[in-house]
């Protein structure tokens, strides 16, 4: 997007029309490590699982594997709310909480519910966070069936979906945002 030797525009000028920083245009993203994205495929792979590990028990399992990890860098890993439409790969809406209550799943489906309109089927994975009724209640009203279980996304979701993630966990197809309301 930004042309570094632009006639006209400075650098500076081109970051302020598209309102990025210009400390952007030098820093280089250094992604994950190959530790760090095997040890979240292992978490991965044990919360499907066991999805009721919390960070306590997941350090504990790994441990046991011989990981060393420690309950912060494990909760630090695991504990991320995306509501993803899955057929597409867009995330909708995300919240990273510092507490444990539902408060932080029904906030990102309030705000993906409200920008982008209901699914016809939500999936979840079954933490107490998107099984409790505050979070469940709002998709019940409006007609969103409500799946839980890590089968129905590997073998029988649509292709036009979305998927709900707590911890390491999915959502599903839109209907129109009328519908949903």
């Amino acid at each position: 997007m930004v042309v570094r030797d632009h006639p006209a525009l400075s650098l500076s000028r081109q970051c302020r029309l598209l309102t990025i920083g210009r400390s952007s245009l030098y820093d280089e993203p250094t992604g994950e490590s190959a530790e760090t994205l095997a040890l979240m495929r292992r978490i991965d792979d044990l919360f499907l699982k066991s999805p009721f590990y919390g960070a306590r028990r997941m350090v504990l399992h790994l441990c046991r594997e011989g990981v060393r990890i420690g309950r912060g860098r494990a909760g630090r890993l695991m504990r991320l709310e995306a509501i993803m439409d899955w057929a597409n790969r867009l995330v909708l809406a995300w919240r990273l909480p510092n507490t444990l209550d539902a408060g932080f799943c029904t906030d990102a489906r309030q705000e993906a519910l409200a920008r982008y309109g209901g699914p016809e089927i939500f999936n979840t994975d079954q933490g107490s966070q998107v099984t409790s009724m505050a979070f469940t209640a709002r998709l019940q009203a409006a007609g969103i069936r409500i799946s839980m279980d890590g089968e129905f996304i590997a073998i029988r979701m649509p292709a036009s979906s979305i998927l709900a993630e707590d911890e390491v966990g999915p959502t599903l197809p839109r209907v129109p945002a009328s519908a949903a309301a």
